[in-house]
């Protein structure tokens, strides 16, 4: 560990003049993306039936989650994104679309890839009036089946036609298929901008790309160890460093903060940013990876990249549910007045 891990965590107050205006840049994500649904409700007894709580319905929320959520945390900074992935030919599949195209996306690339079911993780939530909901339950709605080639070869179609306007691409990719083979070789194809992956099973699969983001479990099950302290964080990214041949190494440590290995050598780590309370950590790595990537695309530092992504990721976890920052929060990190 170098130096630079003494640096600061924070880049707040640092003006990043590429920030406020960030209609010129277009990035693409490439992904599996989810339904994050939420039912909230109002507790009332426990059921005659069994011993379970019986929640009188409320209402019924549906978010952009997985690569869709790093999709809308790009949009809701103000870039432009071309997104491609595969869903289930379904309604929720149809209320993602939807969802991101009216948030500006280019969808054209988001493909209904029967027999699959689109994706969704349901969580029930209940409280009484002015009162914080809590989660009850969580169920998750898997795929039941995986694109086939052809798929993912109308996937690269549609991306190849914009690749002249791509400064960087994110791969998120959360294990239901969406990413094949094809697309990541595509990805690693296009030349001088950034390509950053969150994988959460299978990071060998993104070897000689810019940067993967991989938290400390994901980094542990690739090492076949557990980590733990700011030394072994250190060590582990720089060893991922070197069995991907990447260029750089973000590893995301949650309220401990995060590690950043460059292939110059440098290793930084960045403590956490915000308070140690946080609210929901859902979504918090699909901003570090989006925020990331974006700093990267427009020129920033790796560090000061980074560190913006930290203190981005501070933001969200303090929302209920998968959240993106406002452009007031983005100003107030980035450093510029909306």
């Amino acid at each position: 560990m170098d130096a630079a891990a003494a640096g600061g965590g924070t880049s707040m107050g640092v003006r990043h003049p590429w920030a406020s205006d960030l209609s010129g840049t277009t990035l693409a994500v490439l992904g599996d993306p989810i339904a994050d649904v939420y039912i909230l409700g109002r507790p009332t007894h426990v059921s005659r039936e069994a011993p379970v709580l019986v929640i009188d319905f409320e209402s019924e929320q549906l978010l952009p989650g997985g690569a869709a959520n790093t999709a809308n945390n790009l949009l809701s900074l103000g870039a432009k994104v071309v997104f491609a992935g595969a869903c289930g030919e379904d309604e929720r599949g149809e209320r993602l679309r939807d969802l991101l195209r009216k948030a500006g996306a280019d969808v054209e690339a988001l493909l209904g890839a029967p027999p699959m079911r689109t994706v969704a993780k349901m969580r029930v939530l209940a409280g009484d009036a002015h009162r914080t909901k809590q989660h009850i339950v969580k169920v998750n709605y898997a795929p039941g089946g995986a694109p086939a080639g052809g798929h993912w070869e109308e996937m690269r179609r549609h991306l190849d036609g914009r690749r002249g306007a791509l400064r960087g691409v994110v791969l998120s990719d959360y294990g239901y298929g969406s990413i094949g083979p094809s697309l990541i070789s595509w990805a690693k194809s296009l030349p001088g901008i950034p390509v950053v992956a969150d994988s959460r099973h299978r990071l060998d699969a993104f070897s000689g790309i810019t940067a993967v983001t991989p938290n400390e479990e994901e980094a542990g099950s690739l090492l076949g160890r557990s980590i733990s302290g700011n030394e072994e964080a250190s060590r582990a990214a720089r060893d991922i460093l070197e069995r991907l041949g990447t260029k750089m190494v973000l590893l995301t440590r949650g309220n401990a903060g995060m590690v950043l290995a460059e292939r110059s050598g440098r290793t930084t780590v960045i403590p956490a940013a915000g308070p140690s309370t946080v609210t929901d950590v859902s979504g918090a790595g699909d901003t570090v990876t989006a925020v990331f990537t974006l700093a990267l695309s427009c020129g920033a530092d790796p560090v000061e990249a980074a560190r913006l992504s930290n203190e981005a990721a501070g933001v969200v976890v303090l929302k209920p549910g998968v959240a993106t920052l406002t452009r007031a929060e983005w100003g107030a990190v980035a450093g510029f007045v909306p």
